[in-house]
């Protein structure tokens, strides 16, 4: 794998919400390889810059529609012993070095003004950001969820 891309560090502390935008496509004349792809990620890294996790979305691959551009966010909150949160857009080429291009724009990074939750993808409704369902981050799409969902709906906090 080869992989290519770009970053932007901040200042961060454990327990911060933190989401980052940009839109993403591949072009039909020079449309991504089959093996490769693109993701959005926010790294959490310490004070020594180690990489402690991250979140990742998809925002291109080989079956990507070309010339159209969709916006993808990726967000989460920062875990213990974070110092810096990292924006990175990444591109990358799988095996048999594929070709093809990824483009990246109006990239938006910072931190949320909110818990980083959304009611509405557990609810039933649209999902355009892709977040994920697991809305109480227990590993799974389940009646935990609902259960977390009434509590907020009730006023209580973001899991």
């Amino acid at each position: 794998f080869n992989a290519s891309g770009c970053f932007q560090d901040f200042a961060a502390q454990p327990g911060q919400a933190w989401i980052g935008t940009a839109f993403a496509g591949t072009l039909n004349s020079d449309h991504v390889g089959a093996n490769n792809f693109a993701v959005l990620n926010i790294e959490w890294r310490n004070s020594s810059n180690q990489l402690i996790s991250f979140e990742s979305a998809l925002a291109v691959n080989g079956t990507t529609p070309g010339d159209v551009f969709n916006q993808i966010t990726v967000q989460g909150t920062a875990p213990a012993g974070t110092a810096v949160a990292r924006i990175v857009a990444l591109h990358i080429q799988g095996p048999g070095n594929g070709g093809g291009a990824v483009w990246f724009d109006d990239v938006t990074f910072g931190q949320a003004s909110a818990p980083v939750c959304d009611p509405d993808v557990i609810a039933g409704g649209d999902n355009p950001t892709n977040i994920d369902p697991d809305f109480n981050q227990d590993g799974n799409s389940d009646q935990g969820d609902i259960d977390a969902l009434v509590n907020v709906i009730a006023g209580g906090a973001c899991p």
